[in-house]
């Protein structure tokens, strides 16, 4: 997900997954500066939507938290039906933020991309 907030930060969330599971969060502020940093990103599971078409689940709604920007931030989808299917399934859509960040109120927005939830 690519976070653009109302303070002006851009905030790039990555889950790389291989052997290893790497989170982090990369920020570009409005002054330039670039900070890469670690994240946790987890799904609300009262929030799962299933796709009346492929019988999966998503996800529609995250807790984002950066401890070094002192941020808690929620995702919430805007529509639930958004999964595409080709060439794979999976979510993909729009959401908004809301939340805190460095001890402040911020609103934004996103786009979410999620597999199925098993």
């Amino acid at each position: 997900m690519d976070l653009n907030l109302s303070n002006g930060d851009k905030v790039s969330l990555w889950d790389q997954r291989g052997k290893t599971r790497n989170a982090f969060a990369t920020i570009l502020s409005p002054d330039g500066t670039h900070t890469v940093t670690t994240v946790t990103t987890a799904y609300d599971p009262s929030s799962l939507w299933t796709s009346p078409v492929s019988g999966n689940r998503y996800a529609t709604r995250w807790t984002v938290t950066i401890p070094a920007r002192h941020a808690t931030l929620t995702v919430t989808v805007t529509a639930d039906n958004q999964e595409l299917l080709a060439p794979f399934p999976r979510y993909e859509g729009s959401a908004k933020v809301t939340g805190t960040y460095g001890g402040h109120h911020v609103t934004g927005y996103t786009y979410a991309e999620a597999f199925a939830v098993k």
